[in-house]
């Protein structure tokens, strides 16, 4: 970052009236003010004007303030630095944002607020593969809180300059490798919280749709700037403005009571809550206060009121009610599942717990709740609540459901309250998981769904198979193996659907939040796939083999090294993820697989038969070229015997422009003269130079490994 790097989860810190002007360059994380952002981090009054740029690819985590965003907030910042993300290699392009590039694992609510973007944003897709690699998670103002699903966060007078995002325009070379998800709704990550404006409408010279303007919703902590765009008041040496005033709302849970509080207040000033008329039979367990970022406000309790200092954001008050409890009430257990995996998290929440060594027992009368959470990345999981009964019987009063979260589609959190009978109880988790849907295509026809198999005809196909193991690269220094408790084939699920997978086919594999990916006969199944069970100790140099065919798994997890492979815990947490085995091509080149194993699948969808069966392309023009001879002719460079096969380790070439090929590769071309055969194209000099030049320095994939200089092509042959 321009001006701090990272503040880490634990930490807090405030970063107020700061701006950076010097350009930026990262591998991962990068802004103008902070790159990552994972402890309780305000910044208020900062803005960029550096250019910023990303290295790397996949979760590039870049945006004009703040690269990343897990918890706190940005207001009253504004940005003006391109952004720019390099990709050196192939990969699926997200967590790209002219504000914040990721606010992923941010409680959803309000992070952003009084914030602009007038600057372009750039993304370099010539690496990506099309139908293999998308772009998800990139916005105008934030790339969202989900590496690929619609963005669920929401902003407060936000506004972008129409055209920033050059992605969004259909003439981009990059436009079409869009996700679905984005195809599907342009605002998917924009969100519809978010205001284009024109030039005009940004320097106030006209006004917005509304019939207001930019300046005065940004707030009091702009005025009008020089060059026509808002600016800070302290950059442009204005009086302080007076303090932001937000609103103030209330709610009462448990039953009734009278609440007094103001309905609006200045940051800063120091709230009264009283709370009287509680509903007979009931008193106050807490009061609590949020603001709308997710972030708690502290709340004291002075003479018969509570206390809170109001944020420049608006809250939310909760009072919660429970019962009162006779002291002479004897307690009673409470039998939580104990049967579910790590993904679960169920605990009881009551002011007359009573501890018992291991066993969780409450007064009788008492309110209880039981918050379940399940973690947000188990996408193909979730529940509708939870059943509470006392000898088989449900408790008197049944349970209330309140205050549930969903990521996805999926339910991922829920408050579940119930009056403790005179009796033990037992919790009952009422879990529900995705049926996994076969569909069947034929080119010019519309995908039909031919089966769909539940979670309990999955672990029974699964049976058949026992554990599974599988291996791949991480990265170009990092193998993985992969262990699967339960999973199903490829060829059982199509199976069950009445289905084949034969030469010419494609199968596509979809995620509930959108997420697919496309693989081909070729690569799936006519290309020979093992589990490599040395790799960790001998490398790409490994050789002790068990073939491995496409599965979905179930009950499963992945090791980065021997130890952690030894104690690997396998959960529920992706399944189905959809893995397979690495060629010899793979392993010997490091060759990074494990993008194309995609989680929480919920579809596959066979297409039969290749998009372009029976239709031969035509040539390209290569006449004027000497693609044969012994002799280079200094112009003539031939690459298609690279294109043909990117994955390969080992090439043989046998032309002048094959050899000419390989010094264009690594070195680039030697005058503007050249022609670039690919195989599927003839480039001039300069289209090859756009299409393929890479120059910088980039990772080559994980933590604290040295920093290597990529080339391929040429940009200038001064």
């Amino acid at each position: 970052g321009g001006i701090v790097g990272r503040v880490d989860s634990g930490y807090s810190a405030s970063i107020v009236n700061c701006c950076n002007s010097g350009s930026v360059t990262s591998y991962q994380y990068a802004a103008g003010i902070v790159g990552g952002a994972f402890g309780s981090l305000e910044i208020d009054g900062c803005f960029n004007t550096g250019d910023i740029t990303t290295i790397s690819y996949g979760m590039t985590y870049l945006g004009g303030i703040a690269g990343c965003l897990q918890d706190g907030t940005i207001s009253n910042c504004y940005n003006l630095g391109k952004l720019y993300n390099r990709h050196w290699s192939d990969g699926h392009v997200r967590a790209i944002g002219g504000i914040v590039g990721s606010e992923v694992g941010h409680a959803i609510g309000t992070a952003v607020s009084n914030c602009f973007n007038a600057a372009s944003i750039d993304v370099d897709t010539s690496k990506m593969t099309p139908g293999s690699k998308f772009i998800y998670s990139v916005g105008n103002i934030s790339g969202g809180n989900s590496k690929t699903a619609v963005n669920t966060m929401t902003y407060e007078n936000c506004f972008y300059l129409e055209g920033s995002l050059l992605l969004q325009d259909e003439s981009h070379p990059g436009y079409g490798l869009w996700s679905d998800v984005y195809k599907n709704n342009p605002l998917a990550y924009d969100t519809a919280y978010i205001t284009k404006c024109t030039v005009e409408q940004m320097k106030g010279e006209v006004a917005l749709e509304d019939g207001g303007y930019v300046l005065d919703k940004l707030g009091p902590s702009f005025v009008a700037g020089e060059a026509g765009y808002p600016v800070l008041y302290w950059e442009a040496g204005a009086v302080d403005p007076a303090p932001a005033v937000s609103n103030v709302e209330y709610l009462v849970r448990g039953g009734e009571a009278a609440v007094s509080v103001v309905s609006e207040a200045a940051a800063g000033d120091v709230v009264e809550i009283t709370v009287s008329d509680v509903e007979t039979g009931k008193v106050v367990k807490s009061v609590t206060v949020t603001d709308v970022s997710g972030m708690d406000v502290p709340v004291t309790m002075g003479e018969g009121v509570y206390l809170f200092t109001m944020p420049s954001r608006s809250v939310g008050v909760v009072v919660t009610l429970e019962n009162v409890v006779a002291e002479e009430s004897d307690a009673f257990a409470i039998d939580l599942p104990s049967d579910l995996d790590s993904i679960w998290s169920l605990r009881v929440d009551s002011t007359h717990i009573i501890e018992d060594g291991d066993s969780i027992k409450v007064s009788s009368g008492a309110t209880v709740t039981v918050v379940v959470e399940k973690n947000e990345k188990a996408q193909t999981s979730s529940f509708e609540g939870i059943s509470v009964t006392t000898s088989g019987v449900p408790v008197e009063g049944g349970v209330a459901e309140g205050n549930t979260r969903m990521m996805a589609g999926a339910k991922c959190y829920g408050e579940y309250t119930f009056t403790m009978p005179a009796s033990d109880v037992e919790v009952t988790l009422n879990a529900t998981y995705s049926e996994l849907s076969i569909y069947s295509l034929v080119q010019g026809e519309e995908a039909a769904l031919k089966a769909s198999i539940t979670r309990e005809q999955a672990l029974e196909l699964a049976d058949e198979n026992g554990v599974g193991y599988f291996s791949g690269w991480a990265s170009e220094t990092q193998p993985f193996i992969g262990k699967a408790e339960n999973y199903v084939t490829l060829e059982q699920v199509l199976e069950v659907a009445g289905l084949e997978l034969e030469e010419g086919d494609t199968v596509a594999v979809a995620a509930p939040d959108g997420f697919s990916q496309t693989y081909t006969y070729d690569y799936l199944v006519a290309t020979e796939r093992s589990y490599f069970s040395d790799i960790f100790e001998m490398g790409e140099n490994a050789s002790e083999a068990t073939a491995f065919e496409p599965a979905f798994t179930i009950v499963s997890n992945m090791a980065n090294n021997a130890g952690e492979l030894a104690a690997l815990e396998c959960d529920t947490l992706y399944t189905y993820r959809f893995v397979f085995g690495q060629s010899a091509a793979e392993l010997a080149g490091k060759v990074k697989i494990n993008d194309r194993m995609p989680q929480n699948i919920v579809s596959v969808t066979l297409v039969k038969g290749s998009p372009s069966e029976g239709v031969t392309p035509e040539p390209p023009d290569t006449s004027g070229m000497d693609l044969v001879s012994a002799t280079w002719d200094g112009i003539s460079v031939d690459t298609s015997w690279y294109f043909a096969n990117r994955e390969a380790s080992q090439y043989t070439v046998s032309t002048a422009a094959q050899l000419a090929g390989v010094s264009a590769l690594v070195n680039g071309l030697v005058n503007e003269s050249c022609k670039v055969y690919t195989g599927s194209e003839v480039l001039s000099a300069s289209e090859w130079a756009e299409k393929f030049a890479i120059k910088g320095n980039g990772s080559s994939g994980g933590e604290n490994e040295s920093t290597t200089s990529y080339y391929c092509g040429i940009e200038s042959f001064d």
